[in-house]
């Protein structure tokens, strides 16, 4: 029996070992990106033709009917446990954009800190593009400042170019906050119908952080879901 092989064959075996390649190649499963826990919680930010003035008193009546947040788990000191103090978040679109207003009880309200940088505050975060990635960070102190950032590959970084409104006002029974956020502030961000997104109370006097997601690691997958209502978005 001869030892060599004619072009013929070797061409044949070789097509069919490149064949096998390209299958196996085919059916292999793309690299996982990340994902939202598929039991995080839904919500739904419902539209409405209401006006709102963002004032921070929380007094428009469409507030009642809006959906509610107000299970609060701390990060830490004590992490999983409830939230010392009390807060009711809501959520909804307005023709304009989404619109958020939080009642942050407390029971000792006249020790709310009110020092700028380092006073009580409320912050929401979104995952407007819903890549599970990267989110737009509002920040509401009690003492009314505000200001905005950009999570981005895990960075933070100051993004004083957005436009969007906050209010923030004291009361007997601790502030409340009210913030818009306009759809035309969110063109660059290829915003779609559902979002990821995530609210967090600071208690400064207690250094104290709660938070409307089960998160463990503080990753932007894992927020919670919410899905806008509105027909202003750019992509359905």
């Amino acid at each position: 029996m001869s030892g060599t092989y004619s072009v013929a064959a070797v061409s044949a075996l070789l097509l069919v070992i490149s064949s096998s390649s390209l299958q196996a190649q085919a059916s292999a499963p793309e690299p996982a990106g990340p994902s939202h826990d598929s039991n995080a919680s839904v919500y739904v930010a419902k539209g409405t033709r209401a006006s709102l003035q963002i004032d921070g008193f929380v007094s428009e009546q469409i507030w009642e009917v809006a959906e509610k947040a107000d299970q609060f788990t701390q990060l830490a000191p004590r992490a999983g446990q409830p939230s010392s103090e009390a807060t009711d978040l809501r959520i909804l679109t307005t023709n304009d954009g989404v619109a958020l207003s939080a009642r942050l009880f407390d029971q000792q309200a006249e020790k709310i800190v009110l020092t700028p940088g380092k006073a009580d505050a409320f912050e929401v975060s979104f995952d407007v593009s819903h890549d599970h990635r990267d989110a737009l960070v509002l920040t509401v102190e009690a003492s009314g400042e505000h200001h905005a950032t950009l999570i981005k590959d895990g960075v933070k970084s100051d993004l004083a170019s957005l436009k969007w409104s906050a209010a923030a006002r004291r009361n007997a029974k601790g502030w409340s906050a009210e913030i818009l956020l306009p759809f035309s502030s969110l063109t660059e961000f290829a915003p779609t119908a559902k979002w990821g997104w995530q609210a967090r109370r600071y208690i400064a006097r207690k250094d104290e952080w709660s938070t409307t997601a089960n998160m463990q690691a503080g990753d932007v997958s894992e927020f919670a879901h919410l899905q806008v209502e509105s027909k202003k978005l750019a992509h359905q």
